[in-house]
């Protein structure tokens, strides 16, 4: 006799409480896992923008840097031609190598150079 009361008395309480429980889970579950995909998914398209952007802004670079790879292995015969008190042609065209490699930096169209400031030191001081 206790033993089915019992029984009547769980299933009556409990019975309820776990269907109201099954149904608000189900809806949280269901509007959490929702909104939690539309997050991830809108975060994720961003990251991948971003991504794009800085793949084109390396490969714009790389490209007007292999223009002028050679520049940077003669930097150091370039000073001797620079100091030379004659024009030959060798200093002129080390000249307008220097120019075209100045040019193709200005003239990039890089949004985050503003401008660009070049330091030419002498050795003897002109009188």
């Amino acid at each position: 006799m206790k033993k089915k009361w019992f029984i009547k008395s769980f299933i009556s309480f409990a019975f309820p409480i776990f269907i109201v429980i099954l149904l608000f889970g189900g809806f949280t579950i269901y509007f959490v896992n929702n909104s939690v995909l539309k997050e991830l998914n809108k975060n994720n398209e961003n990251l991948l923008i971003q991504i794009r952007t800085n793949v084109e802004t390396i490969l714009s670079e790389v490209n007007s840097l292999s223009l002028n790879f050679e520049f940077y292995t003669k930097t150091s015969e370039y000073t001797d031609y620079v100091d030379a008190s004659n024009s030959t042609a060798e200093k002129r065209m080390v000249e307008q190598e220097m120019l075209n490699f100045i040019n193709t930096l200005a003239n990039q169209g890089c949004m985050y150079i503003q401008s660009m400031y070049i330091l030419i030191t002498r050795k003897t001081v002109l009188s």
